[in-house]
């Protein structure tokens, strides 16, 4: 696209010129005319002038981040994306920015203005900025965009530091390699020439690929450039980079099952209500076990009746797994202040909720209790839990029969005993039979189309 350099007068009477690109030169007028400026003249440039360089990740995080700063300083768009084109060090990006100044004075969006400058700004940053526009939270927007770039960007260099000592380890291998192939090789060639005996067939495929690589070295080197040139270029296209990555994924097609177990069972349920729809489709079926679906509910019920010696135990081996990460984490708690803990909630109102910045137990509990989204689970889960579990209350079993009478993807087994976490069974205490492990391992099986076994399990 032609570029054109322009001389016109503002609403002030202040002269303004600069340059612009355009389809030709009566589209710069009309531009011009919809910012409310005086044409004086227009002239095409015989040439553009392009300037050259980069635009590195480190700028454009600069970039964005002054530009939400003013923004929610309640600058007018024009005006910042004008201070920034005069502030911005790299000329790259500063020429960039007075494009974009030109084309939002012209009517154009900030989003639409970006786009036309893919090599400072990806698609996901202009989306981003379109999102933030049609919501009215830009400056928002753009600062969450600086903070992933940043994480990104050391992200990057970590990786890029972690592979300068592979990467010089494997160069210097290729030169010594290539030095006694070309060089080392055919004098001791020369020797077993003149002894005249047979020679094993390793030492013949040495000799063999020094005489490649002295006569085709050429070839060999027009092989890596020419490969590696094309393989960045079918990377570079939309196509390319999607059959790579997929290529490059672990176990892409495996499918996957997910089991849980009574906190952890929590965890899981809560994970599969908020992806919904949304979940991964390798994930074919879960299993949760003995899991406390309402954490207030399941602290105040352990705390009553005989429920409270299962309690007294469990406090022993949470305090006891509390001292010893103490040991490696002092000031985790005061040691006298753990020792005095004697409830759940008291453990979970001064260790828990802290640890994972809750503001107390009853914030960690209504957070993250999983009650409230399991009718939202996508895919086959088995329930299992125990009518007599000290952790579970008989309302809230009968609010979980309530949620599967909703959502049929939820298999519910309620055995009358079998504790928290417990169902053992069979005649033999020598050889007990674990009736969670076998169910969990029947009810994956019939997803899966195949037999699935546990070690150790005797089912």
């Amino acid at each position: 696209m032609p570029a054109f350099t322009y001389t016109a007068r503002n609403a002030a009477g202040e002269l303004k010129t600069a340059t612009v690109e355009a389809a030709n030169a009566q589209d710069v007028v009309a531009q011009l005319r919809r910012q409310r400026m005086t044409v004086v003249k227009v002239d095409e440039n015989a040439k553009p002038k392009k300037i050259s360089g980069s635009i590195k990740m480190r700028d454009i995080v600069i970039f964005t981040r002054q530009f939400s700063t003013m923004i929610n300083a309640g600058l007018p768009l024009v005006q910042a994306l004008d201070i920034l084109a005069k502030q911005t060090e790299n000329k790259v990006l500063a020429a960039a920015t007075r494009d974009i100044v030109f084309d939002v004075e012209s009517g154009h969006t900030v989003a639409d203005a970006l786009a036309k400058h893919p090599k400072a700004f990806s698609e996901l940053y202009v989306n981003m900025v379109a999102a933030g526009e049609a919501g009215g939270i830009l400056d928002t927007i753009l600062m969450r965009l600086a903070t992933f770039m940043e994480k990104n960007d050391a992200l990057v260099r970590k990786v890029k530091g972690a592979m300068i000592y592979p990467g010089v380890i494997m160069s210097v291998a290729v030169i010594a390699i290539s030095v006694l192939l070309i060089f080392v090789i055919p004098v001791f060639q020369n020797m077993f020439a003149g002894v005249g005996m047979a020679l094993p067939l390793p030492t013949r495929v040495v000799i063999a690929a020094s005489n490649f690589l002295r006569g085709y070295w050429w070839a060999v080197l027009a092989a890596g450039v020419g490969g590696s040139f094309m393989f960045k270029r079918y990377y570079a296209s939309s196509s390319g980079k999607l059959v790579i990555d997929r290529l490059m994924q672990e176990r892409p097609d495996q499918t996957l099952f997910l089991v849980g177990v009574s906190l952890g069972g929590n965890v899981l349920l809560k994970y599969l209500g908020e992806k919904g729809s949304f979940l991964d489709s390798r994930i074919r079926a879960a299993v949760a076990v003995s899991v406390p679906f309402d954490l207030a509910r399941s602290s105040n019920y352990i705390n009553q009746g005989f429920a409270r010696v299962y309690q007294r135990h469990f406090m022993r081996s949470l305090k006891r797994k509390a001292l010893e990460k103490l040991g490696r984490f002092p000031d985790l708690i005061a040691r006298d202040r753990l020792e005095s803990l004697q409830t759940m909630y008291e453990f979970d109102d001064t260790v828990t909720a802290p640890l994972h910045g809750f503001k107390g137990a009853d914030h960690y509990y209504e957070t993250s209790s999983s009650l409230r989204w399991i009718d939202q689970i996508s895919i086959p889960t088995l329930l299992l839990s125990a009518v007599d579990d000290p952790f579970l209350p008989k309302a809230v079993l009968d609010d979980v029969r309530s949620v599967a009478q909703r959502n049929t993807r939820l298999h519910l087994e309620f055995p009358a005993h079998g504790g928290h976490v417990g169902f053992v069974g069979g005649n033999n205490p020598f050889s007990p039979r674990y009736y969670a492990e076998t169910r969990a391992c029947d009810f994956l099986a019939n997803h899966a189309g195949r037999e699935i076994a546990v070690p150790g399990i005797d089912s």
